[in-house]
């Protein structure tokens, strides 16, 4: 791979920097030790061999001196050893002195029977890149493997180019490590944290990414501070070395990853502990022992913290499936209960969960969850492009998409009728195979009203109901994916119902279509572009009161006549009342209660799904005194949540005066969707 220009890459750790600004912590190792649960291990690890490397911390170089050390003796006993002059501004120097100290480290283990042994490899990386990467740290330790690559880099070793004060590490400098940190997080999905030996002149820093935070743990001086060093300087060197040595001797699975991967993170097996959701995962040991593979790997954007979900093609028992592993905060709900509740339900339209379940909880505020999903085949566009290719003719290609769009309608119905809002209907997440529809990926849902079952799911899945519902409905306005969002949705409205993912879901048929006509790789149509929120709900509701043209504006033309039935039903369900286009009281009055049309949303879904709308809208599942139909179910929504996230407005009838968006900017409240692909 060619390098990155000088500018892409500034712009890149800039990026980062802003990222992970005031997410960052101090660390005592002894707090990082007890939080990986390796006290005890480290207590024997120090009573086993309390002198390691006495001797060698005694002949340790000055961090400036005039003549170098002698060459090491050949007896390892009493072993005297060789040093550059190490100067805080000469990186080579200092990496240089870095690798001599490992190897001299191994050397002093080696002596000592009970003295663990690191089972990686340490590379200089200085002038070459790591394979198939423009990344040159200064060292990595890697597996035992037979390729070299990202995937295979336990973590690496940075010094410092810039001057700052000891201990810290300067806006520059941290760009370069926090991007190491993303490309391991990129290339390993079985990751909990990633980490990163920092070396600043004499001191020695472990930097910790994890989804949350990132942490720095003070190791010490590695490097004495002065020439003729005191019995205290030597301690505080020897006790530097044991603790990198200790982090050096741990295995993936105790120090970085949710398994022991040093010869491959494929398969993995799950085993769940009796009665429990919670889980563990091991790599097997022998050939042909079962596993779910994790050699398929989809692709799918790792941001740089928060939450993070990692997605392969895979089999179970036999069948095509996908093996999903997912990261969200503790005060979020778990995917895995949200496939429960629907399951309970008897909600159709979704995928069947194989297994799942707990492989972390509460790691630094968050958890790890698996899941192995049946594998529901295309996306729709693909799907519909596959028929086409293979010669249907229109007629087959409007069944297929009239089946899609009743399963997947019926499905939000269903599950609002069961508590459950989905708040991403995108592209992405509407699969078919063998003409059989799925809405799938239901880790942005949110429970709407609290149950006896929401209970029991938080008592099995871990988590607080309550504190969950609040947290839920203050993400409502950002979660989902632009492009396919309703338009009160871009324009942060801070209640919503079934009848947003229905919009949602009539965005992703136009757009499917447009691909179908233009090209996979095409974005046909002003309707279709990813713009500004508040641009892209004024393009909308412009193109959507018209009543019969609106289809070329989402780059529809060819397909119109065979498709038209299925989109004006929804268009006009949407959008249109007896009155007239109801898209602008949507906007300018966020209490509206979209009217809803039964004998048009007969023409789009089928009769069960049509008595569920029934029932919703008449309000028929409201206690006494409560309200009815949609605005019962906003209601419920909006209950607890706190105030919607300021945001640019449309200009003909302000929600929110500029003024009042400043201020409330000024105040710190949280800001709308960005202009992205994928949102919280």
């Amino acid at each position: 791979d060619r390098p990155e220009p000088e500018a892409e890459l500034k712009k890149r750790w800039d990026g980062l920097v802003r990222a992970f600004e005031d997410h960052d912590a101090a660390m005592a190792l002894d707090d990082l030790v007890s939080a990986l649960n390796l006290d005890d291990e480290y207590d024997s690890y120090f009573e086993s061999c309390p002198d390691l490397f006495s001797e060698l911390a005694k002949a340790a170089p000055a961090l400036v001196f005039k003549t170098l050390p002698p060459q090491p003796a050949q007896d390892p006993d009493a072993p005297e050893y060789r040093f550059r002059r190490a100067r805080r501004s000469n990186e080579n120097v200092v990496v240089s002195n870095f690798f001599a100290l490992y190897r001299y480290m191994s050397a002093a283990a080696s002596t000592v029977y009970e003295a663990p042994k690191p089972p990686y490899l340490l590379q200089d990386h200085q002038s070459a890149p790591i394979r198939g990467t423009d990344h040159k740290p200064d060292g990595v330790l890697y597996y035992q493997r037979s390729i070299l690559d990202m995937a295979a880099v336990h973590l690496v070793v940075v010094v410092a180019k810039m001057p700052s004060m000891p201990m810290t590490i300067s806006h520059p400098d941290f760009g370069r490590v926090a991007d190491y940190a993303c490309a391991m997080w990129e290339a390993q999905p079985t990751r909990m944290f990633a980490p990163v030996i920092f070396l600043h002149g004499e001191y020695a820093s472990l930097v910790l990414f994890t989804r949350g935070k990132w942490y720095t743990v003070a190791l010490g001086c590695l490097l004495h501070q002065q020439q003729g060093p005191t019995g205290s300087h030597i301690n505080m060197v020897r006790a530097a070395m044991m603790d990198l040595w200790f982090l050096f001797t741990l295995t993936p699975d105790k120090f970085g990853h949710f398994c022991d991967i040093r010869r491959a993170a494929t398969p993995i097996r799950f085993t769940h502990t009796a009665g429990t959701v919670m889980a563990t995962a091991r790599v097997p040991k022998r050939a042909g022992e079962p596993g779910v593979d994790m050699e398929n790997r989809i692709p799918r954007p790792v941001l740089p913290r928060s939450r993070c979900t990692y997605l392969h093609k895979t089999s179970y028992n036999g069948k095509p499936a996908v093996l999903k592993l997912a990261w969200t905060q503790m005060n979020r709900l778990p995917e895995s209960a949200v496939y429960d509740i629907l399951v309970a339900k008897g909600v159709a339209g979704i995928p069947e969960v194989y297994d799942s379940g707990l492989l972390k909880t509460d790691f630094f505020g968050l958890r790890l969850e698996y899941l192995v999903l049946e594998d529901c085949g295309d996306r729709l566009d693909v799907c519909l492009d596959k028929l086409a290719t293979s010669g249907a003719d229109n007629k087959a290609l409007a069944e297929q998409l009239s089946s899609v769009v009743e399963v997947v309608a019926g499905c939000v119905v269903a599950a609002n009728a069961a508590g459950v809002l989905h708040r991403d209907v995108s592209l992405g997440n509407v699969a078919v195979s063998n003409g059989q529809a799925r809405l799938l990926d239901w880790g942005g849902g949110k429970v709407v009203e609290s149950s006896d079952i929401v209970e029991e799911m938080a008592e099995r899945w871990m988590f607080d109901a309550q504190e969950v519902m609040e947290v839920e409905a203050d993400y409502d306005p950002i979660t989902g994916t632009v492009r396919y969002m309703g338009i009160r949705m871009l324009l942060a409205a801070k209640t919503r119902g079934y009848l947003d993912d229905i919009e949602s879901l009539f965005y992703v048929v136009l757009h499917a279509i447009s691909l179908l006509e233009n090209g996979l790789d095409t974005c046909v149509g002003e309707g279709n572009q990813l713009l500004d929120c508040s641009d892209l709900a004024r393009v909308r509701l412009d193109i959507l009161r018209l009543e019969s043209n609106y289809h070329e504006h989402f780059g529809i033309s060819k397909y119109r006549d065979s498709f038209c039935s299925t989109l004006d039903a929804m268009h006009k369900f949407l959008f249109w009342s007896p009155a007239g286009y109801t898209g602008y009281q949507l906007v300018h009055n966020m209490e509206y209660d979209r009217p809803v049309d039964m004998e048009v949303a007969a023409k789009f879904m089928n009769e069960g799904s049509l008595e569920m709308l029934g029932r919703i809208i008449s309000g028929s599942d409201a206690g006494p005194g409560e309200p009815t139909g949609q605005a019962a179910r906003l209601a419920r929504t909006s209950d607890n949540a706190p105030q919607p996230r300021a945001t640019k407005r449309i200009t003909s009838e302000p929600m929110m005066t500029r003024a009042a968006a400043k201020k409330a900017k000024a105040a710190g409240k949280k800001t709308g969707p960005a202009n992205k692909e994928n949102d919280a």
